[in-house]
């Protein structure tokens, strides 16, 4: 059977069962599919003391191809429409990493933080906007692809500027897309999260049946 929607899954990294967003850092793929729609899934509330002297911070989480016969060809990612403050807003931005090693299961490790204010090296980030330019993301066994039983690491950045104004409704759009092949023909196939910031309260949501992921 060609990849299904359902078959894409966005995961913790940190270790094989890590389920605490707080340690999702890098390191390898979590057995553990980040829960849809659960508060502080990915990232933890914004305190007032934060907003008034301003935070960024980082997470690490992978997307993970669990169809174990089909490659998910030509992957892609970026971020779509958004809505948030004119007044020192909040940004989000990605970067991607391709996995390497034997390690984990998937196999494939990238690299880890010490703590989720120091930046990763090495990742070119794109900001969010509508939309941004699509960037290629690739597994651990291809190069713009992610392979049967593979998995790519999304780097996710959160910068809070110093006297960030509350702002409710935020939202941004994130689309991962790729092909299944299903001989003779190629088959368009996406992974959609949504983010939704209301308040303090950062979530992430699963999205099947749609071809939009938003972040509010």
């Amino acid at each position: 059977m060609p990849i299904t929607q359902d078959e894409l899954l966005f995961k913790y990294t940190g270790s094989g069962s890590t389920a605490n967003p707080e340690l999702s850092l890098g390191g390898t793929c979590s057995t553990n599919t980040i829960p849809s729609g659960v508060a502080n899934n990915i990232f933890d509330d914004v305190t007032g003391a934060e907003a008034s002297s301003g935070k960024t911070e980082y997470r690490a989480i992978g997307i993970h191809n669990s169809n174990t016969t089909h490659v998910w060809m030509n992957t892609s990612i970026r971020v779509e429409g958004y809505v948030r403050s004119t007044v020192t807003p909040d940004t989000i931005s990605f970067g991607v990493e391709k996995p390497s090693g034997t390690v984990g299961t998937p196999e494939g490790t990238i690299q880890t933080i010490s703590s989720d204010t120091v930046a990763p090296t090495g990742i070119s980030w794109t900001d969010e906007g509508s939309p941004s330019a699509w960037v290629q993301i690739s597994g651990k066994d291809y190069t713009g692809s992610i392979g049967p039983d593979d998995w790519a690491g999304i780097w996710l950045r959160r910068i809070v500027p110093a006297g960030a104004t509350a702002f409710s409704n935020r939202s941004c759009t994130i689309k991962v897309q790729g092909e299944t092949s299903a001989s003779p023909e190629l088959y368009p196939v996406e992974a959609i999260f949504v983010v939704h910031w209301t308040d303090k309260d950062f979530r992430i949501e699963r999205i099947l049946g749609d071809l939009d992921v938003k972040i509010k």
